[in-house]
């Protein structure tokens, strides 16, 4: 990306459309300021999912809905509802179904094993 300098200063003798006669012209320069120093930086990896240390065919329980529980896959999935699901996806269709439309979710918070969160037992 080039940066270059802009110098405002008041132009005379002439008016803007709105009759004020405050009217700005904006000169700019092909100087270049500095070039960058440090290296460009690139592309996050993409999202680790989440991985909770949950044998697998243990309960997990929603803080969302109460009453609601998914089986634990032991792979950091469960199986909610007959289906296979991450944590995230679950819990973004409870929260939906108590009337929160938020666009995202980050669906660890909204689990318990054995009275804990799971993003508390990472």
């Amino acid at each position: 990306m080039l940066k270059v300098k802009a110098r405002v200063e008041k132009k005379t003798g002439a008016e803007d459309w709105a009759g004020t006669g405050r009217y700005l012209s904006i000169a700019i320069t092909s100087e270049l300021i500095k070039p960058a120093s440090e290296p460009a930086k690139t592309k996050r990896g993409q999202h680790r999912q989440f991985k909770a240390p949950i044998p697998k065919g243990e309960k997990v329980f929603s803080t969302l809905k109460e009453g609601v529980s998914a089986v634990s896959r032991g792979d950091g999935r469960i199986l909610f509802r007959g289906e296979d699901h991450s944590y995230t996806s679950a819990a973004k269709i409870l929260a939906r179904e108590t009337g929160r439309n938020w666009p995202s979710i980050q669906g660890p918070l909204y689990w318990t094993y054995k009275g804990r969160k799971l993003t508390d037992l990472r």
